[in-house]
């Protein structure tokens, strides 16, 4: 069936179901539907969607911002247009952009509102001229009804999200289950994950008060995709605070336990790296300007090492962000102007204390190569710019001055013993 033909089917579709309901037909929906499941610049569809799938949505749309209808949830969204445009491209683990595109647009339509991380992602392969991973897509729309992670959902919220994988062939067979009485099952399982943590480990916080852990719950398929055969419960408490542990137990229905793992929370022997992974298991990978101070007043705290990291970190000061400040997404409007780029993604940096204004100190990527920048944060002067080695690529360099690394490496003596 060639471009016309679907072309004409899809407009004698919208003006039926206009004639039919009494909505005031919209003359560019089709198109804009058409337009964005072709490749550009191509006559013929590369990746089909389904006529049938094409009419639906633009019906959908026709309707949505004609008159103020009923919104369609996000499982709705997903199991009558997600799931079947993935099915349209089975074998295939990501959508294409175009694919992409009309699924954010039903998004908006419906009031799904998506994370800012998320909508950065997808609008940053959009600049690459990719897709994005079909299951991390499905992700990202429970997400905005159900909640930040996964284990965070209810057992039912996370079974829907995993038979919607299983539908668009992603997963062969189910890897979560759903057991009889879900709640009082889940109840059952947490309290003797309790109670197995509390006789055999010295806690480092009540795992009891959901003010200082979460508790995440799964049910999980062994056979399908498990540590151990069979169904299991897994129970991962989280902490909520910077200095508790993170323990895991894995149990079966009847009690036996499977396994357990500990991370150790934050102690007095804890060095700057293990403080900066409990910050970004706490906080991600962006963190506010608050979040630097607490977690350089946490450095300040530990006993003194020789670490370099360390060493930078003690000689840095992350001051409040400036009413007159340029913000971050400014910095790096300068930077790229100064690198020739135009398309860009823009992550979370440190605010740092300088002698005289403070330095927005952010990194910028461009193809293979990767720049550092500390770029003035009220005259937008760009005070250092380096391209970095891999000599200088380590978590902290993003965190400290230039000049105090500098320092740093040129006085430093590596006092760790030797082996051999």
């Amino acid at each position: 069936m060639d471009d016309n033909m679907i072309r004409a089917m899809v407009h004698h579709a919208v003006q039926q179901h206009c004639a039919a309901s009494g909505v005031q037909p919209n003359p560019y929906l089709a198109r804009r539907v058409l337009a964005a499941a072709n490749e550009k610049g191509e006559g013929t569809v590369k990746r089909k969607l389904s006529v049938g799938l094409i009419i639906a949505i633009v019906l959908m749309l026709a309707t949505v911002t004609a008159v103020a209808v009923a919104l369609l949830s996000v499982r709705q969204l997903v199991n009558d247009y997600a799931v079947p445009m993935a099915q349209e491209s089975m074998g295939e683990t990501d959508y294409s952009p175009e694919e992409v595109s009309i699924l954010v647009q039903l998004a908006q339509e419906n009031g799904i509102v998506l994370s800012e991380q998320a909508l950065s992602n997808i609008a940053w392969a959009e600049t690459l001229g990719e897709g994005y991973a079909k299951d991390e897509f499905i992700k990202e729309l429970a997400s905005a009804e159900f909640g930040g992670e996964m284990y965070t959902w209810t057992l039912e919220q996370q079974k829907w999200y995993d038979d919607a994988l299983v539908a668009m062939g992603l997963f062969p067979e189910n890897q979560k289950a759903l057991p009889e009485d879900p709640d009082s099952a889940q109840n059952l399982a947490v309290s003797r994950a309790v109670a197995h943590l509390t006789q055999h480990y010295e806690l480092s916080g009540d795992i009891t008060d959901a003010n200082q852990y979460h508790v995440g719950v799964q049910y999980i398929n062994g056979d399908a995709d498990g540590d151990y055969p069979g169904l299991y419960w897994s129970i991962d408490f989280q902490p909520k605070t910077i200095t508790g542990g993170e323990y895991w137990v894995y149990l079966r229905d009847d009690g036996e336990i499977l396994g357990q793992a500990v991370r150790p929370g934050l102690s007095a022997d804890s060095n700057a790296n293990d403080i900066y992974h409990a910050y970004n298991k706490l906080y991600s990978s962006w963190w506010e300007q608050s979040v630097y101070q607490s977690f350089i007043a946490t450095i300040r705290q530990k006993q003194p090492t020789n670490e370099r990291s360390y060493l930078c970190l003690m000689q840095t000061v992350y001051p409040d962000i400036p009413a007159s400040a340029i913000s971050i997404e400014e910095a790096y409007a300068i930077a790229a102007a100064d690198l020739g780029v135009t398309n860009y993604r823009v992550f979370n940096h440190p605010l740092i204390a300088t002698d005289t204004n403070p330095v927005w100190k952010l990194r910028f990527y461009k193809g293979d190569e990767t720049y550092s920048f500390e770029i003035d944060c009220i005259t937008g002067e760009i005070r250092t710019k380096r391209l970095l080695d891999n000599a200088h690529r380590s978590w902290w360099m993003s965190m400290v001055l230039w000049e105090v690394s500098d320092e740093v490496d040129a006085n430093w003596v590596d006092d760790r013993p030797s082996f051999g």
